[in-house]
């Protein structure tokens, strides 16, 4: 897996450890690539200047900067998934309930109660869930409509900055919240299965393998690989990775703190 930061990507090697590449050098400015080797792991999601990572043994480990209890994330066993965003992040248990933590201002670490989640995305101040129904449930600032009650059913939700996007049970793509960099128009077609909300794009991966991107466009982050041997993309601020076929990575839009330079081995 592959996953975008404020300014630092993530990765799961094959052998199942953890790989981050930063901005500043070494280990980033709050240790953001400074990862834990304790375990073998998963699935990593890279938050602000922090990120979470599910080990094989479903629990999690936080890393990276702290100011804001980013790192106080629970202890023990039993999760599915695990979403990091600016300075919180929240986790799925396996019975299907959602826990947060770190520190918001607008209910964003305050999920809904109940055990009938599957999947989680979390945004800026804003998060999604999608339940075994396969309706999406948003909490937290809803001042663009980004949390917006939606009718339909999903396979998948993403939330970004201002804006959410899904892929709906016949593989159309729908988007909603702020559209001031025409990141809530979703692109027409079907055949969608994998979708990432980055702070002003998005991009989605089709069944072919192509990779489809739209929203801001300011540093190349929509730029995107024209070959169709993709499985994952991931969007940060101002750039984009994505996850080949044949497991190597392919970054693009802004570099300036080295998002763009895949280390070797990724």
């Amino acid at each position: 897996s592959v996953a975008s930061g404020e300014d630092h990507w993530c990765g799961v090697t094959a052998d199942a450890e953890l790989l981050c590449w930063s901005a500043s050098a070494n280990n980033g400015v709050y240790g953001e690539a400074a990862v834990p080797s304790d375990a073998k792991y998963n699935f990593v999601s890279a938050g602000g200047n922090h990120a979470c990572a599910l080990a094989n043994d479903r629990s999690i480990r936080c890393y990276g900067r702290s100011d804001a209890d980013q790192l106080d994330y629970p202890l023990g066993t039993g999760f599915a998934e695990v979403a990091s965003a600016d300075r919180y992040s929240c986790a799925l248990r396996d019975a299907g309930s959602i826990e947060c933590w770190g520190t918001a201002t607008l209910g964003e670490t305050t999920p809904p109660s109940g055990n009938s989640f599957v999947a989680i995305s979390t945004g800026y101040d804003h998060a999604c869930g999608l339940s075994v129904d396969q309706s999406i449930t948003c909490w937290g600032s809803d001042a663009y409509g980004q949390s917006a009650t939606q009718t339909g059913t999903y396979i998948a939700v993403s939330a970004g900055n201002r804006h959410t996007c899904a892929i709906r049970t016949n593989g159309t793509v729908a988007c909603w919240g702020d559209n001031e960099f025409f990141q809530a128009d979703a692109p027409p077609g079907s055949g969608y299965v994998q979708i990432d909300a980055g702070k002003d794009s998005t991009c989605a991966v089709r069944s072919n393998g192509a990779i489809v991107c739209w929203g801001d466009n300011t540093n190349g982050q929509t730029n995107k690989p024209t070959t169709k041997n993709f499985t994952s993309v991931s969007v940060g601020e101002t750039h984009a990775c994505a996850l080949r076929n044949d497991d190597a990575i392919i970054c693009w839009g802004q570099g300036g703190f080295s998002q763009t330079i895949v280390p070797a081995g990724a």
